[in-house]
């Protein structure tokens, strides 16, 4: 009788303590980069997510804008946990970009940042992250 009563009271923590691992792995860092030959016509980007280092984001986000046919692929924005956006003002090749946790307000915040009616989007980018 004693024993069964040990049993149901450890399953149940044990339980708990299995949901909370799981919590906590779910909330890792993930890493995106925009990138972007203003070179190229017309301009090329790149953009990753879901990286592991600021570094594996800038890379992975390269070598996209290079398959898309960039040559001289320079880093925009790196951010982590978060979106990030950009727009180019075809005229002069002027970039905006904006980071935020929420899509909109780093697509806004890039518009703005682009500075004109005339700028278009380039590219966004987010990663999957915790709330």
């Amino acid at each position: 009788m004693l024993t069964r009563r040990i049993t149901l009271l450890l399953v149940p923590a044990l339980a708990a303590g299995a949901m909370a691992t799981s919590q906590a792995d779910a909330r890792t860092v993930q890493w995106g980069s925009l990138v972007m030959d203003r070179v190229a016509t017309p301009p090329r980007v790149g953009l990753s997510n879901d990286q592991p280092t600021s570094t594996r984001a800038i890379l992975a986000a390269k070598a996209y804008c290079r398959k898309k046919g960039g040559k001289h692929c320079r880093k925009v924005a790196v951010f982590k946990n978060a979106c990030g956006a950009m727009y180019i003002r075809p005229k002069d090749r002027r970039i905006g970009w904006g980071v935020s946790f929420y899509l909109n307000d780093a697509k806004r915040r890039a518009k703005k940042e682009c500075g004109s009616s005339s700028c278009r989007m380039a590219g966004w980018s987010c990663t999957t992250r915790w709330r």
